[in-house]
């Protein structure tokens, strides 16, 4: 194993976007198996679309995810996940980093969940990389700030 490259898995997020795709096409095989699709013609469109979209969310998210964080010391640039695709910074480029925790609150009263974020900031402008883990947020945080330039004070 080449201890140049560091990877870190969202393990928990991944799972969660494989049950999202998995959810889609559930819901997809119940509808067209049982609602009748014939009769219902137009209609049947929005009745396809929503598992279809969940189906290919699911899917999309799950293979970006599925790699994790790379951090490649020897070329110095951090790989992570956003949104519908992969991101890279060169750490050279990094000004500031920190942890947070976001609290999300639920539709229903009295439901909230947590996210856990590393905020980057620099000549990129700020970025955050958002984790269902402390654990995993708390290890890669440590190893960009080993990796970062140590500032002098003058």
């Amino acid at each position: 194993m080449d201890t140049n490259i560091l990877t870190f898995k969202d393990r928990k997020h991944a799972i969660l976007r494989a049950v999202e795709a998995s959810a889609g096409v559930l819901f997809l095989c119940v509808v067209t198996l049982i609602a009748p699709l014939d009769e219902a013609g137009y209609m049947a469109i929005p009745i396809i679309f929503v598992p279809t979209a969940l189906m290919m969310d699911g899917t999309v998210r799950f293979m970006i995810l599925k790699d994790g964080i790379v951090i490649d010391k020897e070329k110095g640039r951090l790989t992570y996940p956003k949104n519908y695709s992969r991101k890279s910074l060169k750490l050279s480029e990094i000004t500031s980093v920190h942890g947070s925790k976001t609290l999300h609150t639920g539709a229903q009263l009295g439901t909230t969940t947590y996210t856990y974020d590393i905020r980057l900031q620099g000549s990129f402008g700020k970025e955050t990389i958002i984790f269902s883990s402390d654990k995993t947020r708390d290890a890669v945080l440590k190893s960009i700030k080993a990796l970062l330039p140590v500032k002098q004070d003058t």
